[in-house]
């Protein structure tokens, strides 16, 4: 019975393969990636007899040399599932009888996996290979059961099931549940299962070549105050393992002043601080998020704390003690307590620069995009899963700007209010009704 496997792939262009990963690393990493994840698949010892095609999006000739000795034709069709059911109708058309349909990004996919598939298809209708994310990387057909009805749902989200569910009443033998390579994270995850294969190796060295530590900087009308900081944030460094990221507003009102910092930059989708710190950290390199206000300043040998830390608990979170740098004793109280409450409630707030592997961020799904309040949110995930924030014997100085602009006991007493309404249950969108915003002093 004549058998042929399709890899549903895109050309090898270095810019147009790997785009979401490349927002962290690169272009050109992406591409070695990508590169790398390709030749793991055309390289597969198959057991049985298949003929290999490559269905390549979009298809030129001066790139077939990257396929070798499977046979390469061009993906056809309006959207993404229209090119795959064409690329399924394509091979049947030549008279196969079994098909199966991989992705060009599965690390983990191997010859006993799509042996294994093809093997199903003589008992079953379909075969579907899962990805964590809710996709699928794997499926198959006879040539008496192949259908369109799955290639015309919405690829957005909820993939595998509603995959699943155009199947019916198909008999479906489900394959394993693997990960593809999207994000940094999923290269990482891969990284960690130590495998010997060329394709770790080459993974390895690629993660070896990443700053260790990524400083995320939010910024909102900060022309200011954001070259001090970031000169402090340099020169107090112990070593050069880290990449700082600045993540501005549509308004762009910062990032056009620091074209000489050799700082990354990306912008968030609006004018919100939990949007800036997450798209900050989807665009990180590091094995370390650290999440830094405009207007803080890191102690000495700040990232000396951070790695100490890092080696001895890879899954971490972790806060400096806050300072604040002004020469009003109230102010100066202020701090004080803050720590005092911080020692008792294992509740650090975003000034005292939160930091985190990105194992954990991850795990948690970042900050939560709300209106305020963002900073405690994250901390009480953490707390729900029973891990405590590590308190670094270092303190960070905040600007005391703040409570010059809208008053000492103003600020301090709405501050207060608002963390304990938040506490009770009061929602942050309410909330920033009451917090006195000025587009020349960012919430902090």
């Amino acid at each position: 019975m004549k058998q042929a496997l399709i890899c549903f792939t895109k050309e090898p262009v270095m810019g147009k393969v790997k785009t979401r990963l490349a927002r962290s690393i690169g272009d050109s990493k992406a591409f070695e990636i990508y590169k790398l994840l390709l030749e793991n698949i055309l390289t597969m010892q198959l057991k049985t007899s298949i003929k290999k095609f490559v269905s390549v999006y979009p298809y030129t000739k001066e790139y077939a040399t990257h396929f070798e000795s499977w046979e390469c034709f061009t993906q056809i069709g309006m959207s993404f599932g229209a090119r795959m059911a064409h690329a399924f109708e394509y091979v049947f058309a030549q008279g196969f009888e079994r098909v199966v349909l991989i992705g060009g990004d599965i690390a983990l996919i191997d010859a006993a996996i799509i042996d294994d598939a093809f093997a199903s298809l003589v008992s079953s209708d379909a075969i579907l290979g899962q990805t964590i994310d809710g996709g699928y990387y794997l499926i198959g057909f006879t040539k008496k059961s192949f259908t369109t009805k799955p290639f015309l749902i919405d690829f957005s989200h909820d993939v595998f099931a509603q995959t699943l569910t155009a199947l019916n009443p198909l008999h479906v033998k489900l394959g394993k549940t693997l990960f593809d390579i999207d994000e940094l994270a999923d290269v990482r995850a891969l990284h960690t299962l130590n495998l010997q294969t060329q394709l770790s190796l080459g993974i390895k060295k690629i993660l070896q070549d990443l700053p260790k530590i990524s400083v995320i900087i939010p910024v909102y009308f900060e022309k200011d105050n954001i070259t001090k900081t970031i000169l402090h944030l340099r020169n107090n460094a112990k070593d050069n393992d880290f990449e700082i990221i600045l993540c501005d507003t549509p308004e762009k009102t910062t990032i056009d002043s620091v074209a000489d910092l050799h700082v990354r930059t990306c912008l968030a989708p609006k004018a919100s601080r939990s949007q800036q710190l997450n798209t900050g950290s989807a665009h990180a390199c590091g094995e370390i998020l650290l999440f830094v206000h405009a207007d803080t300043l890191l102690p000495k040998d700040w990232d000396a704390f951070i790695l100490k830390l890092y080696e001895e608990e890879r899954d971490f979170a972790a806060a400096f003690k806050l300072g604040i740098k002004t020469e009003n004793l109230f102010i100066k109280l202020i701090a004080f307590f803050a720590n005092v409450r911080v020692f008792f409630t294992n509740t650090p707030y975003g000034d005292q620069a939160q930091s985190f592997s990105a194992s954990v961020f991850h795990t948690i799904a970042g900050y939560d995009e709300i209106e305020l309040m963002e900073d405690i949110a994250i901390i009480k995930k953490l707390h729900v899963r029973k891990k405590r924030v590590h308190i670094f014997d270092a303190k960070v100085f905040t600007s005391d700007r703040r409570w010059k602009k809208e008053g000492i006991l103003y600020t301090t007493f709405r501050n207060r209010l608002l963390s304990i309404l938040y506490f009770f249950g009061v929602s942050p969108k309410k909330l920033k009704r009451y917090y006195k915003f000025s587009q020349k002093v960012p919430l902090s």
